[in-house]
C-alpha cells in the first residue's frame, strides 16, 4: 500500500472517529437534560443508549486500532484513544446508574419527581398594602413588597415546605 493509499485511509478512520466523538457529546447533553432539567426519560430509552454506547464503544475500538496501525501507536494518538474511552467509561456509568435508580423508584412508592408545577400550592395570604398608580406611594409599596415576600425567609420556608409536601406521595416514611 502506497503513502497516499495509508494517508487517505488515516483521514477517513479520523472522520469515523469524529463521527463517534459526536455521538458521545449527544449522549452526554441528553443525560444532562435528563439529570439537571428534568427531560422526559424511560427505563427502556435509557437501555437503548446503553446498547448504543456499548455499540459506538466497539465500534471506536476497532477504528482507533488501525489508526494506531497505521501512525505506529503515536503518544498523540494514544491521548486521545484515553480521552475517548475515559468518556464512554463515563457514559456508560451514568446510563447504568440512571438505569439502577429510575428501575429502584418504579418499585417503590416514592416516586422521583423531576420538575415541579407550584401553580397550585396555596402559601397563607400576606397582608400587603396596595398599589394605587401614586408614584410617590410605590417605594413605600416596593420596600413592603420585599419585606413581606421577597426577602422573608419564613415566607419561603413556607413555600419550599409547600412544594415539598405537596410531592410526597407515601403516607409513612420509615
Amino acid at each position: 500500500m502506497s503513502t497516499g493509499d495509508e494517508l487517505h485511509d488515516l483521514k477517513k478512520l479520523i472522520s469515523k472517529r469524529k463521527s463517534i466523538k459526536s455521538h458521545l457529546i449527544i449522549v452526554e447533553r441528553s443525560l444532562d437534560g435528563i439529570k439537571n432539567d428534568g427531560a422526559t426519560c424511560t427505563s427502556k430509552i435509557l437501555k437503548t443508549n446503553l446498547a448504543r454506547l456499548i455499540e459506538k464503544q466497539k465500534h471506536f475500538d476497532d477504528i482507533q486500532e488501525e489508526i494506531d496501525f497505521l501512525t505506529n501507536n503515536s503518544e498523540d494518538q494514544f491521548n486521545i484513544r484515553e480521552t475517548i474511552e475515559n468518556s464512554f467509561n463515563m457514559l456508560v456509568a451514568q446510563v447504568e446508574e440512571l438505569i439502577t435508580t429510575f428501575e429502584n423508584n418504579q418499585n417503590s412508592d416514592i416516586k422521583p419527581v423531576i420538575k415541579t408545577d407550584t401553580s397550585n400550592i396555596k402559601l397563607p395570604p400576606i397582608n400587603l398594602p396596595t398599589f394605587d398608580g401614586n408614584y410617590i406611594n410605590w417605594r413605600s409599596f416596593e420596600d413592603a413588597f420585599c419585606a413581606f415576600v421577597d426577602k422573608n425567609e419564613i415566607y419561603q420556608m413556607f413555600k419550599s415546605c409547600a412544594i415539598y409536601g405537596h410531592n410526597l406521595k407515601a403516607r409513612h416514611l420509615i
